[in-house]
């Protein structure tokens, strides 16, 4: 049986329009702000070493900053409706294909994140002797060549539907590119790498607690805290603003729970669920910000912010020091 698509078309109405604006926006905030990021983490060989899976993280989410742009971009631009579109002719659109890599890589990315905080506060000392620079960039390749798999994977399912799954007005979605099979694995893996990354934070933050204060374990463990803690929060975030309204969008898709009107009236505002995944992209900028110290210092040097400060306090002080010679 031929899957069917049409379910998805909407009018282009002033709702949609705004959906796209807003896409736009968040898609434009997130590329500034990955860009900003990685540029911080490859400032410094210390940063490019110590970082080396942030910056890949970074990557992924600068991907997916791009996509939700040119999403935006291309409905904005489809005032019109056009010709009815083929599986790979929707696989083929510019945003496509960077909508898959920029959910997949960046849930990759951050749950061998929270795999290496796991291992760091279960096995603290073989961590600090075997987990190294290289190692970590082998998990890197693995999470990009994962990726590339997948695309591929989405090409061979695309090709096998062929003419049998249409979009109607030439807006393509995920599930119009690729069919049935392929899109609920893409929606259910991005939700699983997010859920199992948040608890695999919180089983490592609450486990290095107790060993801090219980077992007196506090060298290792407690360096490692920090570090847990901006993790939690990025896979926090994650979770709320890409796992559950994938979640929620794979229901609709699948048309399940909800009844036809609500199913209706969630598929006329989709935008606004591209509009929460390409913020959580953005908003990694704000908890480095927040929770990272060397982040934060650096980028204050980088801006220039820094130096100037230090040379405004230095002048203060040469001026009250040569107030009490005087």
């Amino acid at each position: 049986m031929a899957f069917n698509s049409s379910n998805l078309n909407y009018s282009i109405t002033a709702n949609s329009i705004r959906q796209s604006e807003l896409c736009m926006g968040f898609g434009a905030a997130a590329i500034f702000a990955n860009i900003l990021i990685a540029a911080v983490f490859l400032s410094t060989s210390r940063f490019r070493k110590q970082y080396q899976m942030f910056i890949a993280l970074a990557f992924g989410e600068g991907i997916n900053g791009i996509a939700f742009f040119l999403t935006g971009f291309m409905r904005t631009g489809s005032r019109r409706v056009e010709l009815p579109a083929t599986a790979m002719d929707c696989l083929l659109k510019p945003y496509v294909i960077p909508l898959i890599i920029g959910a997949q890589l960046p849930a990759l990315c951050t749950l061998a994140l929270s795999i290496e905080r796991f291992v760091a506060v279960t096995t603290p000392f073989w961590y600090r002797s075997n987990w190294t620079h290289s190692k970590q960039q082998l998990i890197i390749a693995g999470c990009f060549v994962t990726t590339a798999l997948s695309i591929t994977v989405a090409f061979v399912s695309s090709a096998h539907y062929g003419d049998e799954i249409r979009a109607p007005t030439g807006i393509c979605f995920i599930s119009q590119s690729t069919g049935p099979v392929y899109s609920s694995m893409h929606f259910a893996l991005v939700v699983v790498f997010h859920l199992c990354a948040f608890v695999l934070n919180v089983y490592a933050l609450s486990a290095g607690t107790y060993k801090t204060v219980n077992r007196g374990d506090s060298g290792l463990i407690r360096a490692e805290a920090p570090r847990i803690r901006l993790i939690l929060i990025i896979s926090a975030f994650s979770l709320i603003l890409v796992a559950i309204p994938n979640t929620l969008l794979w229901v609709i898709i699948l048309k399940l729970v909800f009844s036809p009107d609500v199913r209706t009236t969630l598929l006329k505002n989709i935008g606004y669920f591209f509009v929460l995944f390409s913020a959580n992209s953005a908003i990694n900028l704000i908890v480095y910000l927040c929770l990272s110290r060397d982040f934060r210092s650096r980028i204050l040097e980088i801006l220039y912010v820094k130096p100037l400060l230090k040379d405004i306090s230095t002048r203060l002080c040469c001026r009250r020091t040569d107030g009490e010679v005087q």
